[in-house]
């Protein structure tokens, strides 16, 4: 700061001014050039500033210099000065400022023509920079259009290419729904076979007339092992032939019927089982049997252990119940009843006690699922080999289940409905013992727990139940090959904690409670898919809840 500044004697007064008030002649044009920006409305506005500051400044510097030489006379005249060199001295320096003033004033004019000049080259770039971006700008406009088009185009193909390909994949599937239909009219014709199969188990002395029952029915020849064949010729008649292939077609000779209740049942094909349960004060020990030849209900051996909540099934010609309640504990142990002995006997235990679980064949194996166990609802699940005599664990279900069913079809186990602890259950699992896997799919029109399951004519069967607010008399089925649940006829009384079972093609549901009063069911009844309707049977010796039905 004190480089910047400048003293003066003048007769004895010393004058200081600031050389940073007085502009250097290159100073203005470097700030000026440092300061140019972009846009031109801004330069030229800070460098008129600038030139008005610097003006102002040299003018004031003048005003300064005037003053400081009137001052300086008045000082000479008060002390009687009459130094006539000092006195020309101070004239000379101002002089001097005087005209380092003007060579000033002269550089902020030239200063200014300059920044006039660059002024117009920036306003000559300026329109320039704006042309560019101008062509720039319609450039890009044309080519967002072009490519807006290209878009547009190729968007409008491939929908006409998709809706083209959606069109061939109706066509396809209106084609797979046609061939699925004819499957099934196939598989409902291969199981009417079945029936003459059964007949000639029974009554092998026919099979000439039934071979010609079957080349009646189906307008071909019967292949070996009782197959059925169905050339192309044929499939134009499958309808016609699926309506008409009944087991009433039968030759008479080869069956017999007898009434029961207002619908009608072979002879000597098959007996009904009714096992354990609770009659309203006890848990119960005893088994019945239905023989449709005496059209009634026997009893038979009962099991070793009283047994409420059990779960039961027939393997290899023989019956086993497993598990249950006894009245005091939860058991895990399993009796099986060979008919034949008319006796029953221990065998392996599960490795768990429980009660109110489900149980299922598959390939030639006993599975246990689910159930409950000490306050406590169960996912867990384990297998039965015969063969070996003893089990093993299985993969879990996904949710714990009690009250609920158990099926096999086609290789696969079902898990239907139930009771997690919470809620009653809508939804099914379905086991792949190749995997050892659950897999959720499609559920139950409505919750279900406490119901019974059944497999018939490769469709299982969900009957009645509980849904947390009413028992149920409705009951549907389920066929894996569409993968839908449909309803049937209800049954004529509502069952929870009842039992089903399959046989001779038909469905039966025996036992349980429908809510009315204190005293359990002694009813049963039985199901025609044919004419989809529910027929009483006559009345079990007891009634029984918490029951298992088995058919042999």
């Amino acid at each position: 700061m004190l480089a910047q500044q400048r003293e003066k004697t003048l007769g004895g007064i010393r004058y200081v001014y600031d050389k940073s008030e007085v502009l250097q002649p290159g100073s203005i044009l470097r700030q000026q050039d440092s300061e140019v920006g972009a846009n031109k409305d801004t330069v030229v506005t800070v460098v008129d500033e600038i030139l008005q500051k610097r003006i102002k400044a040299i003018m004031e510097e003048r005003l300064l210099v005037m003053e400081s030489e009137r001052i300086m006379r008045q000082d000479v005249d008060r002390h009687e000065v009459r130094d006539v060199s000092v006195i020309s001295r101070a004239q000379e320096e101002t002089r001097r400022l005087i005209d380092l003033a003007l060579r000033r004033i002269e550089e902020i004019n030239k200063a200014r023509g300059r920044v006039q000049e660059l002024k117009a080259i920036i306003l000559q770039e300026y329109d320039l920079v704006v042309s560019r971006v101008m062509e720039r700008s319609n450039e890009l406009q044309q080519t967002v259009w072009t490519q807006k088009e290209a878009f547009i185009k190729a968007v409008t193909d491939m929908k006409d290419n998709k809706l083209s390909r959606l069109q061939a994949q109706d066509a396809e599937l209106t084609k797979l729904i046609e061939e699925l239909n004819l499957c099934a009219a196939v598989n409902e014709a291969l199981l009417d076979i079945e029936d003459y199969k059964t007949i000639y188990k029974f009554f092998p002395e026919h099979e000439l007339q039934l071979q010609a029952a079957l080349m009646t029915e189906c307008q071909t020849t019967p292949c070996e092992n009782w197959k059925l064949s169905i050339s192309d010729d044929d499939t134009v008649r499958v309808g016609e032939m699926i309506q008409n292939f009944r087991f009433k077609e039968a030759p008479a000779q080869a069956k017999q019927k007898m009434t029961v209740g207002t619908g009608e049942m072979e002879r000597g094909m098959g007996k009904l089982y009714a096992i354990g349960g609770w009659d309203s004060g006890f848990n119960l020990q005893s088994v019945e049997c239905f023989d449709p030849q005496m059209e009634a209900w026997e009893t038979v051996a009962p099991m070793i252990c009283r047994r409420r909540g059990l779960c039961a099934a027939s393997l290899n010609g023989c019956i086993y119940s497993v598990g249950g309640w006894d009245g005091e504990k939860y058991l895990s142990s399993m009796e099986k009843y060979d008919p034949r002995v008319g006796k029953w006997i221990l065998d392996s235990n599960m490795s768990r006690e429980r009660c109110y679980a489900s149980m299922a064949v598959l390939n030639g194996k006993l599975y246990v699922a689910g159930g409950y166990h000490e306050q406590r609802n169960l996912d867990a699940v384990e297998v039965y080999d015969p063969r070996a005599g003893a089990w093993d664990v299985c993969k879990s279900l996904t949710v714990p289940r009690r009250g609920f069913g158990l099926s096999a079809v086609d290789g696969w186990l079902y898990a239907v409905g139930g009771w997690n602890g919470t809620h009653n259950l809508d939804s099914v699992e379905r086991f792949d013992p190749q995997r050892d896997e659950w897999m959720t799919i499609e559920g139950l029109s409505c919750p279900r727990s406490s119901l019974c399951t059944a497999v018939l004519h490769g469709k299982v069967y969900a009957v009645g139940g509980w849904d947390g607010t009413k028992y149920l008399q409705t009951c549907e089925r389920f066929a894996p090959k569409v993968r839908s649940w449909e309803p049937i006829a209800s049954m004529g009384a509502a069952r929870s904690y009842g039992s089903a079972t399959a046989m001779l093609g038909r469905l039966f549901a025996l036992g349980g409670w429908d809510g009315a009063g204190g005293r359990r069911l002694d009813s049963a009844e039985m199901y025609d898919p044919r004419t989809n309707q529910w027929m009483p049977l006559p009345k079990m010796n007891c009634p029984r809840y918490c029951v298992a039905a088995v058919a042999l």
